[in-house]
């Protein structure tokens, strides 16, 4: 996932944006309520863009990088079978977010990519949920950041 670097240092006032991703981390994997938080804040903008939040996660997981995906890779990461994935990317080309080309390496396969609008919402979208970690620790000093931190780093310990 992408992040406004300069947005996040800007509204939790941290040089050490490494600190950030490491805590955003431990959140989305160990935190449901901050998850539920997350989650809900993903639906709601997702919505108000005219995207589900399986839709708007499928444009985020696009968004990594410069490759390409197939559908089978997107299936693979939302977890939902390949008919269901077919019928939601048959949704997203039709609304002009993404398109399926014929993959050149393996003529067998289709990649899925963004197109210019697609990429425009999902950088959009990114954003967005940019600004729901910073409303998370807004109001949390450094030591406070680093305990947490160090909080969910046990806890990930002593239940893995």
């Amino acid at each position: 996932m992408l992040y406004d670097n300069s947005c996040i240092l800007q509204m939790l006032q941290f040089e050490n944006m490494k600190k950030v991703d490491e805590v955003i981390e431990l959140i989305k994997n160990d935190c449901p309520l901050a998850a539920r938080f997350f989650m809900n804040g993903m639906k709601k903008y997702c919505a108000e863009i005219g995207l589900t939040h399986i839709q708007g996660g499928v444009l985020l997981y696009l968004l990594q990088g410069e490759q390409h995906f197939s559908q089978t890779e997107v299936s693979g990461y939302i977890g939902a079978n390949a008919s269901a994935i077919s019928r939601m990317l048959d949704d997203l080309e039709e609304s002009g977010l993404v398109k399926r080309e014929l993959n050149e390496d393996n003529r067998r396969e289709h990649v899925v990519v963004l197109t210019d609008i697609g990429k425009a919402k999902a950088l959009a979208l990114d954003r967005e949920i940019t600004k729901l970690y910073a409303k998370m620790f807004e109001d949390l000093t450094e030591k406070e950041f680093d305990t947490i931190k160090d909080i969910f780093g046990k806890i990930k310990r002593s239940i893995a």
